[in-house]
């Protein structure tokens, strides 16, 4: 990964979206090559207006889910695609990103949620854990929150 551009909405005609053209200035001045596109159309004009042309991308749309596969492994499939003006010319997926993708939690990492759990009452309880984001909380890219303020003695 290289260059991050933040778009303060795709929705927001080009004309009127700095970030937008911004990014287009930089597609043009960088030229075309093999892209990646991980969203939902929304933001592949910009490509085109980027001259980057329809064969040089692979889209995320373009790659069938599979019942049961982590999203992770997923990326990672994706990552391994070729877009059809380059097939042959890379490297195939063997020789390229290794698949399933695992988070390994040692002995004393579980040890510790046991206890913590335990502590709470909430041991041998199914836990349902939600992480939200919108574009409030995330709104410039994901920041760490504010600390929270003391009270009392």
């Amino acid at each position: 990964m290289g260059e991050i551009f933040i778009l303060r909405s795709r929705k927001s005609p080009y004309w009127a979206s700095r970030s937008q053209q911004r990014l287009v200035r930089w597609l043009k001045s960088r030229g075309a090559g093999p892209t990646w596109f991980c969203d939902s159309g929304a933001g592949r004009e910009l490509l085109r207006r980027g001259a980057i042309p329809d064969d040089f991308v692979y889209e995320d749309q373009a790659l069938p889910r599979l019942p049961g596969e982590h999203f992770v492994d997923r990326w990672i499939r994706f990552a391994n695609e070729t877009p059809p003006a380059f097939a042959g010319m890379l490297p195939s997926s063997q020789e390229r990103i290794a698949s399933n993708a695992e988070i390994t939690i040692d002995a004393a990492a579980r040890n510790a949620l046991a206890t913590w759990l335990t502590r709470r009452g909430l041991s041998n309880r199914e836990l349902i854990l939600l992480q939200t984001g919108n574009k409030r909380t995330c709104a410039g890219g994901c920041r760490a929150a504010p600390p929270t303020p003391s009270f009392g003695p």
